[in-house]
C-alpha cells in the first residue's frame, strides 16, 4: 500500500498548476507533496520565466535579493520551473524568503574553503550582490550591503566587513570579521544583533 508521500506518475509539465512541487525529469514532472522532500516547483511567470519571477514568488525583492547559484529557473514544456540543484526542500517556495528556511536559497561564502554555499550551512560571509557577467558595472558594495541589510554597514562595523571577489561573476560579500562564522542570514538585519558564531 502506498504512503501519503508516494511520488505520482510523471506528468507533462504544461498540465501542472503553479505551486506544484516535485522532481523534474526531462520534460515531465513527478509531483510530490510540498511537505515531502522535493527539488522543483512550478512557479508563475507572468513577467518572464527567470530568477526575478522566482524571487517575487518567494516573497523577496528582485532588486536586492541574491539566490544561491544552484537555484535555477527554466521554462520546460510550456511551464516555468524552479529547480534546486543538490538540495531538497520540504515546503513550498512561495514566500519562503520571508521565513526561516529561506536561508537555504540565499548565497553565502565559506571562508576557509572559498566555496559558495547555501546560507543554511556554516559560513563566514553572505553575498549581497552578484554581478551579471554580461553587464559588468561598478560593484558599489557598500551601497548593496546597506540595501540588503536594511542598515548602513557602519552600524555593525565591529562585527562585519564588506569585500568583493575577483572571479566572474564578481560578488559583494559581507563577512564576519576575524575568524568568526555567521549562524544566520544578514538580510534585513537592521539594528538587530549580528548572528555571530564561534571561530572556525
Amino acid at each position: 500500500m502506498g504512503t501519503a508521500h508516494e511520488e505520482a506518475a510523471p506528468t507533462p509539465v504544461a498540465d501542472l498548476q503553479t505551486g506544484t512541487c516535485g522532481r523534474l525529469e526531462g520534460e515531465t514532472f513527478a509531483p510530490i507533496p510540498c511537505d515531502a522532500a522535493h527539488s522543483a516547483e512550478i512557479i508563475p511567470a507572468s513577467g518572464g520565466c527567470d530568477t526575478e519571477a522566482l524571487i517575487r514568488y518567494a516573497g523577496g525583492n528582485p532588486e536586492a535579493d541574491v539566490l544561491h547559484e544552484d537555484v535555477r529557473v527554466e521554462e520546460v514544456a510550456g511551464a516555468c520551473s524552479a529547480r534546486l540543484t543538490g538540495m531538497d526542500l520540504q515546503q513550498s517556495l512561495e514566500d519562503i524568503l520571508r521565513q526561516e528556511n529561506g536561508v537555504w536559497l540565499r548565497e553565502c561564502m565559506d571562508g576557509p574553503s572559498g566555496e559558495v554555499v547555501p546560507c543554511g550551512e556554516e559560513h563566514t560571509g553572505e553575498v549581497v550582490f552578484r554581478e551579471d557577467p554580461a553587464d559588468p558595472s561598478d560593484l558599489r558594495c557598500q551601497e548593496h550591503a546597506a540595501e540588503y541589510m536594511g542598515t548602513p554597514l557602519q552600524r555593525h562595523y565591529r562585527e562585519l566587513n564588506v569585500v568583493s571577489t575577483e572571479e566572474s561573476p564578481r560578488r559583494c560579500v559581507v563577512e564576519a570579521r576575524g575568524a568568526n562564522s555567521l549562524t544566520g542570514s544578514l538580510k534585513n538585519l537592521g539594528s538587530n544583533a549580528v548572528p555571530i558564531g564561534p571561530p572556525y
